[in-house]
């Protein structure tokens, strides 16, 4: 058999469209809603909306990087990183091409953040931090968008 979840019997879900789901290291589900990211872990429902610092309107993407630790992509506010119960934003301000994030993958070193309306993706270091960086230099292929590594 199975249960059903919705927002009237899992508040935590922030509304009912799920957009994107991830396991993580530690078996925990992440659920990405059009209203907050809810994490399962052993039957418990944590939420996470924008009183918990979530930024934009929704969660379109999740990328668990470790046990404690997974990238968000967000519907108009970026990328949020939960790390450790706090949050953490890079947005357009900070270099991001784009605030509207689709997708979010991942190699050995970096982080693909893709903004399909925009048609652009970048890559950012899996140690990114908030920091004063360069002006990126224009691509080659005007659909495609670089921006600079933001190193910790």
């Amino acid at each position: 058999s199975f249960r059903v979840f919705d927002r009237a019997t899992m508040p935590e879900l922030g509304e009912n469209v799920v957009a994107s789901l991830a396991l993580g290291e530690g078996g925990d589900l992440w659920v990405g809603t059009t209203g907050a990211l809810c994490q399962l872990r052993d039957g418990v429902a944590r939420g996470f909306g924008p009183a918990e610092g979530l930024p934009g309107r929704g969660v379109r993407a999740v990328l668990p990087i470790g046990p404690d630790e997974v990238w968000l992509g967000t519907r108009g506010g970026g990328v949020a990183i939960l790390r450790g119960g706090s949050m953490r934003v890079l947005s357009a301000a900070s270099g991001l091409v784009h605030d509207g994030v689709w997708w979010l993958a991942r190699d050995r070193e970096r982080v693909m953040v893709g903004s399909i309306p925009s048609g652009t993706f970048a890559t950012i270091s899996e140690r990114a931090k908030m920091a004063a960086t360069k002006k990126p230099r224009p691509a080659r292929n005007p659909r495609i968008k670089k921006i600079p590594i933001i190193r910790m």
